[in-house]
């Protein structure tokens, strides 16, 4: 993103009961990601937004079954728009990059278990799915390596310690 301005919009849906992080919090980890990320996408569009949907564990457990097949609760699924890959999106035009789902009581349950501050857990897992919009993935070791390495970049650029210690 060196030398381009972006505009990110992102429309939060809390969905369910749960405290979560505000707004301004999730703009902060979404902007300084965006600005990380290595892809096509980013040096081709300068406005884009997203939606970040705060469900409860009975949805995404629907929802991660349904998808991908895993009858179970997990933390973040994401879901790319891929609008280029289907049509000549107008480079002056808003990109939706796609949706960010999140299990709110998951997310708090694995940093209470991991030790970690709700504030550093929501924001990695905020970036990993924001980061899976992206075609970052961590289907094999090199894969995962530099989603994981990305990931660590940007917490610690936003204050917090890296995420997988």
């Amino acid at each position: 993103m060196i030398g381009k301005n972006h505009t990110l919009s992102v429309d939060i849906n809390n969905l369910c009961d749960e405290d979560i992080p505000d707004q301004r919090s999730f703009e902060k980890w979404l902007n300084c990601a965006l600005a990380n990320v290595n892809h096509h996408l980013v040096s081709e569009y300068s406005l884009f937004e997203l939606s970040v949907n705060i469900i409860s564990a009975d949805e995404i457990k629907t929802m991660n079954n349904k998808f991908r097949q895993y009858n179970k609760v997990t933390n973040v699924l994401s879901f790319p728009s891929k609008m280029s890959d289907v049509m000549a999106w107008p480079a002056d035009q808003v990109y939706h990059l796609g949706d960010i789902v999140i299990c709110s009581s998951q997310l708090n349950t694995e940093a209470s278990e991991q030790e970690k501050s709700i504030q550093s857990h929501w924001c990695h897992m905020t970036i990993h799915g924001f980061l899976h919009l992206f075609d970052y993935d961590h289907m094999n070791n090199k894969d995962a390596r530099k989603m994981e390495d990305l990931e660590i970049i940007i917490c610690e650029m936003l204050g917090f310690s890296d995420p997988y210690k």
